[in-house]
């Protein structure tokens, strides 16, 4: 094992409705390849690969896949950029990485045409050849949570801690539900709005980011990654309430004054 790149811990349900541990995920680099294993132990000082099991190589088509045809590509900006590169921590099959990312790109293409001051601008892609290398969009400072949960506390913590005026709350909720209709007036549905999926702009303007789960309204969503806490996990499809009810979350998460009010685990 030549680096490791990332440990996760991975939790799995109970049948009491908790959760328990499972197992320590390891994505893990050897030369140019990537590699993701499983680890029993917990802790650990030191990795040995002997110590893990369902160790599986993790191919470029993942997370390199070749480009779609007339994508837009960025060559050269001034501008701050942020650029997303696939976790390969997702890695769950050889197309859980690939398809999220090609859908991303789809969205933000519809996107470059039609922008909304409340939805992530869409630069370009970066490539490698005919590959993807990344997705580009113009740079913000933080996210919603980064900026008023820094101590990564739970919902219900949140609520005896929280500093944000009701002022300032609205205007981010008038925001955010702004964007959230742009999108359904294009005919998508983003189903994993979140405070970590919102941005907030040096001027103080929420936008919406991470289009991997952003699919046409009545679509499928049971294969697409959401944020545990921020979403109905009995709806099987891309609604316009998916997006709606988890704005009012965000309400909950930002004005309310009891756990009472959440909808979603805490």
């Amino acid at each position: 094992m030549e680096k490791v790149i990332s440990e996760r811990q991975v939790f799995t349900p109970t049948v009491q409705g908790g959760v328990e541990f499972s197992h320590v995920q390891v994505l893990f680099q050897q030369g140019n390849q990537f590699f993701l294993g499983h680890r029993h132990q917990r802790r650990c000082s030191a990795i040995d690969q002997s110590d893990l099991y369902n160790v599986v190589t993790i191919s470029p088509d993942c997370y390199q896949p070749t480009l779609p045809p007339h994508t837009t590509l960025l060559h050269y900006t001034e501008r701050p950029i942020y650029i997303k590169r696939p976790n390969l921590s997702n890695y769950t099959s050889p197309s859980s990485i690939s398809v999220p990312l090609l859908r991303e790109i789809e969205v933000c293409e519809v996107l470059l045409n039609n922008p909304h001051p409340n939805v992530a601008t869409y630069l370009g892609c970066k490539a490698l050849g005919d590959r993807l290398d990344g997705i580009c969009f113009e740079l913000h400072p933080q996210n919603l949570m980064s900026m008023l949960n820094p101590g990564s506390l739970n919902k219900k913590e949140l609520l005896e801690s929280r500093h944000c005026s009701l002022e300032v709350a609205e205007k981010y909720i008038l925001g955010i539900e702004a964007g959230i209709r742009h999108l359904h007036s294009l005919g998508y549905v983003h189903n994993d709005i979140n405070p970590m999926n919102i941005m907030i702009s040096g001027e103080g303007v929420p936008v919406i980011i991470d289009f991997d789960s952003c699919v046409k309204v009545d679509e499928s969503v049971e294969n697409l990654k959401r944020t545990y806490g921020w979403y109905d996990k009995d709806e099987k499809l891309a609604r316009e309430s998916n997006d709606l009810n988890a704005l009012r979350e965000i309400r909950a998460w930002l004005t309310g004054t009891s756990a009472d009010e959440f909808q979603y685990p805490i």
